[in-house]
């Protein structure tokens, strides 16, 4: 059995990205998800070889993976650097995440969510 810890966004300390998070999971969302399920707000779902990501369940199904009480997956992972990030139905609400936000982890959001890239 494995055990992973998330924690509130800024609980590691403060980072100087903190504030940055909110606004780059918003544009990864509206970059890589349909317009139509408001990808800003509540996320997109999608894979690709840098982030896996899923936007919030509403189904509150104890065998699915988003919704299970024990160890649900999270909304978003940046595969390169590990970062983790959970959110309570919209991005920005409850945001949790499984580490510190690092520095190469704001430059790679910004470069993804960036146009053409």
């Amino acid at each position: 059995m494995s055990i992973k810890v998330m924690v509130p966004s800024g609980a590691f300390g403060k980072s100087p990205f903190d504030s940055e998070l909110d606004s780059l999971m918003r544009a990864v969302g509206a970059k890589f998800g349909d317009p139509g399920s408001w990808p800003d707000k509540y996320g997109a779902t999608f894979e690709n070889d840098e982030i896996v990501a899923h936007e919030f369940c509403w189904c509150e199904q104890d065998d699915c993976p988003f919704c299970r009480e024990e160890n649900p997956e999270p909304n978003f992972r940046l595969k390169q650097t590990g970062l983790e990030v959970r959110w309570y139905k919209y991005i920005g609400r409850g945001m949790e995440t499984n580490r510190q936000i690092t520095e190469e982890d704001v430059t790679l959001l910004r470069y993804l969510s960036s146009p053409g890239s």
